[in-house]
């Protein structure tokens, strides 16, 4: 699962500045990604996604396991895990990261695409199946987030 919030879920901001984002005004967000494990363990786990042309890394992340990486020179963020064990929960399993945007005149009344999709693959080491999927890209509309949610469009400065 992977979500953009401005608070968490104990309602406490984990943003910074403006929201909805302001023209000219420094808006930051926190994308949080979940896994879940019920069945087999798996190995060589990669989490991966891109910033959008928008956003700019914030230098500020956190992962209860594996080894998060932003890699400047093609904007990408990476979540490696060697291994998981069976019956972990998105409690046990969770990375998070912060990206920032400052939007442009002509983003007025648009929504800002904040990370591109996010993939997973891994391998389940009972099958030796290989394991992937896809999360859909976060915008500024964070749909995850029940407080700041639906106030991703962008405003006029004053």
């Amino acid at each position: 699962k992977a979500e953009g919030r401005y608070f968490d879920d104990d309602n406490i901001a984990v943003g910074q500045g403006p929201l909805p984002p302001v023209v000219g005004k420094k808006t930051t967000f926190r994308i949080f990604w979940y896994l879940s494990n019920n069945l087999n363990e798996v190995s060589s786990v990669v989490v991966k996604t891109a910033l959008s042309p928008d956003s700019k890394w914030s230098d500020k992340f956190s992962g209860t396991v594996g080894t998060l990486i932003y890699n400047q020179t093609d904007n990408s963020i990476v979540w490696k895990i060697p291994k998981i064990s069976p019956n972990k929960s998105f409690e046990d399993l969770t990375a998070w990261f912060d990206v920032s945007i400052t939007p442009k005149d002509d983003q007025v009344g648009k929504l800002i695409l904040l990370i591109a999709d996010t993939s997973l693959s891994a391998k389940d080491n009972v099958t030796n199946s290989p394991i992937s999927m896809i999360e859909r890209g976060v915008t500024t509309n964070l749909e995850d987030d029940p407080i700041g949610g639906g106030r991703g469009l962008v405003e006029k400065g004053e």
